[in-house]
């Protein structure tokens, strides 16, 4: 007799980012990808200030696509690069 395992292993459990439409979590990582090439630009050309904010929300509104997508290497390289973003922004004043 074969023993069932307990543990169950599917994607029966929804999270906030599985029950968002796949259509939507791919035009935010598109928007995500342009906006990082645009704040690059913006970085070297006009205000590194500005690129840095535009780089966070860039990487913010791509981040829940890769959660979707299980590459969770993506999602970390991205959240490094927001804690990046986030000291340039935290460090304008002072």
């Amino acid at each position: 007799r074969r023993l069932k395992s307990r543990i169950n292993f599917s994607n029966s459990t929804t999270t906030f980012w599985g029950s968002l439409p796949m259509k939507l979590l791919t035009t935010g990582r598109i928007i995500g990808s342009f906006l990082i090439v645009t704040a690059y630009f913006i970085v070297l050309h006009v205000s590194a200030t500005l690129g840095a904010f535009m780089h966070l929300i860039a990487n913010i509104i791509s981040i829940p696509f890769f959660i979707r997508t299980k590459a969770h290497d993506v999602v970390i390289m991205l959240s490094f690069l927001i804690l990046i973003s986030l000291t340039k922004l935290t460090t304008i004043g002072g």
